[in-house]
């Protein structure tokens, strides 16, 4: 995929603020004078494989999450994008509870681990 065959598809990005129609992907592409066609912002990753599915839209998504989504076509993409941030998200009435703080650090371990740090 070239990169403006890139920038003209139509496609879908993640933004836990939802609304929010920019991302990693576009400041990239802005820092060469380029804009992609982005017509869905979807707050969380959880809709995206029924979404797509149904769809010929396009989104960037870290590999590890589309790994057992054979039906998907996968495509490397035509620019360097800096890395995701991940957010860990809970509900005020489990911050104190045992389980949910024990669950909540071994994710936070999980993650650091995988960020190299």
């Amino acid at each position: 995929m070239t990169l403006e065959e890139f920038c003209q598809l139509e496609q879908a990005l993640i933004s836990y603020h939802g609304g929010c129609f920019s991302s990693v992907t576009d400041q990239a592409l802005q820092a060469m004078g380029l804009q992609r066609n982005v017509s869905l912002s979807v707050q969380n990753f959880i809709v995206l494989p029924e979404l797509l599915e149904q769809s010929d839209l396009l989104v960037v998504v870290p590999e590890r999450l589309i790994t057992h989504l054979d039906n998907l076509k996968r495509f490397e993409p035509p620019l360097k994008i800096k890395g995701f941030t991940k957010t860990l998200i809970w509900h005020e009435r489990t911050h104190k509870d045992p389980a949910y703080c024990w669950v909540r650090e071994l994710i936070e371990k999980a993650c650091l681990v995988d960020d190299g740090k």
